[in-house]
């Protein structure tokens, strides 16, 4: 009885919007190509005990590789060296080179630069063509920013403790629901709309 007021109480919480999220089914869910005990799908980035990253509860190898980060002589704000450790997360398989069955304890031997079917979505080493992650969202350096609400503006969440936050890879996309915009985003981009929460061009 407890856990099924315990699971009303999550669902009540969380909303409608949680029947549209799921790792079931997407790119995400490695329980096909990868074996785990009872077909686990969450194990390959979280584990329920023992994690390698208490927050949240982290279960993945992290990537060693140096980026060549974003940079623009037009650029209004401040870009990390290097990428912050929950972009690095995504980065973890998304780099080519780190092992996408590197969880738990295990080194792996699969990644998106030889031997896994999932290359088309290597973002690789060099960042400099992709939008700015770890940068800082302040839109008193750069007036074309539309004004953050604590650590989001809009719909998106921004990351860090404040009280100048950053955008991320999970700013824009939501590796648990790939389904309900496509390409994990967390908004629909028709009209560009996801990029007008932020920008206001």
């Amino acid at each position: 009885m407890r856990s099924l007021f315990a699971a009303t109480a999550l669902l009540a919480v969380l909303g409608s919007s949680a029947s549209a999220q799921t790792v079931v089914g997407s790119s995400h869910d490695l329980s096909d190509d990868f074996t785990t005990p009872d077909n686990q799908v969450c194990i390959y980035c979280h584990a329920p005990h023992n994690a390698l990253v208490a927050v949240p509860l982290w279960n993945h190898a992290s990537t060693a590789q140096t980026f060549t980060m974003y940079s623009s002589s037009t650029l209004d704000n401040t870009i990390a060296g290097q990428p912050s450790s929950i972009s690095k997360q995504c980065l973890s398989c998304h780099d080519g080179v780190t092992n996408i069955d590197a969880y738990g304890v295990g080194a792996g031997s699969e990644n998106m630069g030889t031997t896994f079917p999932g290359s088309g979505a290597i973002m690789g080493t060099n960042l400099g063509n992709d939008h700015p992650i770890s940068i800082n969202y302040d839109n008193t350096a750069d007036p074309g920013l539309n004004a953050p609400s604590g650590a989001g503006v809009g719909t998106l969440p921004l990351f860090g403790a404040g009280p100048t936050y950053t955008v991320e890879c999970g700013t824009c996309h939501n590796t648990h629901d790939q389904a309900t915009y496509g390409k994990f985003l967390r908004a629909s981009n028709n009209a560009s709309s996801l990029c007008l929460t932020c920008h206001n061009k």
